[in-house]
């Protein structure tokens, strides 16, 4: 996830554009919206003539936006976007918010003072609001123009950890296991199911781990059911993003998932 120069964690609420934010009920607890699960190309992938592209083309509900998450707070109508995406626009109509919708670029935001940029170093906890607070953390993955950035999501019952782009696992210094301790559940980078979906390329040397090499490394805290963890940033290429393909159905009977659009995960 690009997420330091593209979007860091933009808050904005109901009431920003004038007035107060309007809380929802109290029993309603902060949680995490997926927003999208695609690779950066989103799906169909534009000029791609593929089985899967086409027959997003002709029927929409097999479309899928770039991968983003929503942290939504109820309590407050505060809401935060972890990674702007291409699909931004349709991503934040998705949502109860207007405030990003009725403003021009980021960069005349920011010159008006509209958002406030916060850098905040790697492994901070950085409190939010009703209990809720962020951790980013740093993933190793091609730099060359901006850091790559994971997210520990830790709210008053539940933590989530959010990693949709990386090198494989091997390249975490601590081990990924580490990362995933205290966590309840996890959405991690698979863009790729197979080693030989892209013709030509060497999918090992484009720097992203195989759904495939994932759940064989978490087999075991996943089986224990200690953490659930679903399947986002998802290639064009990649078979499980029908999820009735047999390969979403293997990733399903290892005790895995593939994550959706509109899926919420409690805080």
């Amino acid at each position: 996830m690009r997420a330091l120069p593209a979007i860091l964690l933009a808050a904005w609420c109901a009431g920003c554009a004038g007035g107060a934010p309007s809380p929802a009920a109290p029993d309603e607890g902060p949680y995490v919206l997926v927003l999208g699960t695609a690779q950066d190309g989103g799906l169909p992938h534009v000029a791609c003539t593929c089985v899967r592209c086409e027959a997003a083309r002709r029927n929409p509900a097999l479309r899928r936006r770039v991968a983003s998450l929503a942290l939504i707070v109820p309590a407050t109508g505060r809401r935060y976007l972890i990674d702007a995406t291409p699909d931004i626009r349709e991503q934040i109509d998705a949502l109860p918010a207007g405030y990003l919708r009725t403003n021009g670029p980021w960069a005349r935001m920011v010159a008006r003072e509209e958002i406030d940029l916060r850098e905040t170093a790697y492994g901070a906890s950085v409190p939010l609001d009703h209990g809720v607070r962020v951790i980013p953390l740093a993933v190793p993955h091609r730099d060359e123009d901006s850091d790559t950035v994971g997210y520990r999501i830790e709210g008053p019952r539940r933590t989530l950890l959010y990693v949709p782009d990386t090198d494989g696992w091997s390249a975490w210094d601590p081990p990924l296991t580490r990362a995933l301790e205290g966590c309840d559940v996890a959405l991690l980078d698979g863009t790729f199911g197979s080693a030989d979906e892209l013709p030509g390329r060497d999918v090992s040397k484009i720097g992203h781990p195989l759904i495939g090499d994932t759940m064989r490394l978490l087999e075991e805290p996943v089986r224990s059911k200690r953490v659930a963890v679903y399947f986002t940033h998802l290639n064009h290429s990649n078979d499980t993003v029908d999820p009735k393909s047999a390969a979403a159905e293997r990733v399903r009977a290892a005790g895995f998932a593939i994550a959706a659009e509109g899926q919420r995960f409690p805080l």
